[in-house]
């Protein structure tokens, strides 16, 4: 009888610390899964800046439309420009 008892309890013990790292491995998953994202972000934005940059015709239109955009995002209306003929 002992021994029926025994082998119960380690194979239940078992399967609680089974479900317990089960959980703790996804969490662990769903973390990593977060950084990848977090990092794959990141990654596609300095791209983008990057290509913006090599693609402007120099580097004060980058600038300047870098400027627009951030005036943009801050909720500033962009000043009319004046060209002189």
């Amino acid at each position: 009888m002992f021994p029926i008892i025994a082998i119960t309890l380690i194979a239940i013990t078992g399967m609680v610390l089974l479900r317990l790292q089960g959980s703790q491995w996804r969490e662990k998953v769903s973390e990593l899964e977060e950084n990848r994202r977090y990092e794959r972000q990141e990654w596609y934005e300095e791209r983008k800046h990057l290509l913006d940059r090599i693609q402007a015709a120099s580097f004060q239109e980058f600038k300047t439309a870098e400027l627009r955009l951030a005036k943009v995002e801050k909720g500033e209306q962009p000043k009319q420009q004046f060209y002189l003929e």
